[in-house]
Order: C-alpha cells, then structure tokens, then sequence
C-alpha cells in the first residue's frame, strides 16, 4: 500500500519538471493528464460503488494513476490504464480458473498492474507512438 503523500506527491513534482522542460510533455498536459486522469477512475469507482454498495477500486489506486498521468499526460495514463486493465483482467480469469475461487471473493490489487503499465509506456513509447501516430 502506498502512502497518500507518495501518489499525491508526484504531482507537484512532475508539474515542477514538465515546467522546467525535464519532461517530454508540456506543464499543460501534465496539469490536464493529472485531472483527466483523477477524474475518470473516481467516476468509474463511485458508479460501481452507487450500483453495488461495494468498494471494487481503492483511493489509492485513483491517485496513482492521477500522479502516473501528470508525467506521462492524457495518452500516457490512458495506455496504462489500458495496459493494466488487461493484465490484471487475465491475472483474475487465471486465478479463478486455477484455484477455484469464486469471482466475488478474488481481491487483486490494481496498482501494481498500473506500475507496469507505465513502465511499459515509459521503456515503448517511441514504438506506441509510431503505432498510433501521436
């Protein structure tokens, strides 16, 4: 579990980089990669919450992916979250399938699939970007 000032933390610092040009992208689209970001998970979380009265994403996982879009800005969290979306859908249908757990008692963390998402983007993005041509 990460700490709140770790996830929260990145964005100041990534505002701070893309705006003394340390980042690839300008401190616009790290402000906008941020917020897009923050704000799609937190929808989806309190939809899922208001039809099911389940808590099915954590905080903390929001604000990860929040921190990982201020440096990699809108495409950059997207293709994460794409990425780890993926991942941890097939790490969940493997573990059903092998250890006969029923769907809702199966718990698997998000942030590490996030992690890898964007180091993934991060050690790709030349191949992603010549992929779809941004």
């Amino acid at each position: 579990m990460l700490s709140r000032y770790v996830t929260l933390g990145l964005i100041p610092i990534s505002l701070g980089l893309s705006y003394f040009q340390f980042l690839p992208i300008s401190i616009e689209q790290s402000l906008i990669g941020s917020i897009s970001a923050y704000t799609f998970l937190f929808t989806i979380s309190y939809s899922y919450y208001l039809i099911t009265k389940r808590v099915g994403l954590g905080q903390g996982d929001i604000e990860l992916l929040a921190g990982i879009g201020s440096f990699l800005g809108f495409f950059g969290w997207w293709f994460t979250l794409l990425l780890a979306s993926l991942l941890g859908s097939f790490t969940g249908f493997f573990i059903i399938l092998f250890y006969n757990r029923s769907l809702t008692k199966v718990k698997i963390p998000f942030g590490p699939f996030l992690a890898l998402g964007a180091m993934t983007f991060v050690l790709c993005n030349q191949f992603i970007s010549s992929i779809w041509q941004f």
